[in-house]
């Protein structure tokens, strides 16, 4: 795939590759860092044709919606809202998405937010989104973008950004792991846990999800703002008592 042309995305590549076998090497490594780059996956994947919108084995006649809405929050936010950006262009009535990198787009506003911990800039976003969600009807569609680092950047939670950060530090010290602190975080947040899906009801959502998790849990990546909870109330109380922290106001998830 790397012929002497292509622009390689190792950047020492010149200096690394002193022998045909360590050439080879760098060209696999090469080849399989852009197999899962972003924007070109989301190009080769997401085909739009006479107002047919494509993706993987599913379509979608845009002819029948008034409207089309793009959110989003992670670390691939930007890389994701550009190609959707490139494929959908004017269709796009409006958008946002949550990043830790901002630029400016034709149709999509990229708003900056923190990873791996939330602030003010997180919670602005995140309240711009929703109000966004609650204007959409039945004949709109919402494209969702998620990607890892979610949970910090789209963020609403029940308790104040000071108590949120303080119990995240509870639990990373304390040894929860990936799932339990998202468990956690999903029986506290007004936007994860398949909340933003309430939220864009009754508007058709497509959702957009770039896992980071080893197992592709969808309700795991981002604390699944799109996807149906497998927890409950009942398990976040199990891994409070677990690992002895503070009363929490738990809600549960749609």
């Amino acid at each position: 795939r790397n012929g002497p042309h292509k622009k390689m995305i190792i950047k020492n590549f010149k200096s690394l590759a002193l022998t045909r076998e360590r050439e080879n090497a760098l060209k696999i490594i090469n080849s399989g860092i852009e197999a899962v780059l972003v924007k070109p996956m989301m190009r080769e994947q997401i085909k739009i044709s006479n107002n047919l919108l494509r993706i993987q084995n599913h379509s979608w006649n845009l002819s029948n919606y008034k409207k089309i809405y793009v959110v989003g929050a992670g670390k691939a936010a930007l890389d994701m809202a550009e190609a959707i950006e490139e494929i959908f262009g004017k269709r796009i009535s409006k958008g946002i998405v949550i990043d830790t990198r901002k630029k400016n787009l034709s149709y999509i506003k990229v708003m900056k937010g923190t990873h791996p911990l939330p602030s003010n800039a997180n919670i602005k976003a995140t309240k711009k989104i929703m109000e966004l969600l609650e204007q959409t009807e039945k004949d709109d569609l919402v494209i969702n973008l998620t990607s890892g680092g979610g949970s910090a950047l789209l963020f609403s939670s029940v308790l104040s950004l000071e108590k949120k950060i303080e119990l995240n530090r509870q639990m990373l010290k304390r040894g929860a792991e990936i799932k339990e602190i998202n468990t956690i975080r999903k029986h506290l947040s007004n936007i994860t846990g398949g909340r933003l899906a309430k939220l864009a009801s009754p508007a058709t959502l497509i959702s957009l999800i770039v896992s980071d998790v080893v197992t592709n849990d969808l309700d795991v990546i981002a604390s699944g703002p799109t996807v149906t909870d497998k927890t409950t109330i009942s398990d976040a109380r199990k891994i409070q008592k677990k690992y002895s922290l503070p009363s929490l106001p738990f809600i549960e998830t749609p």
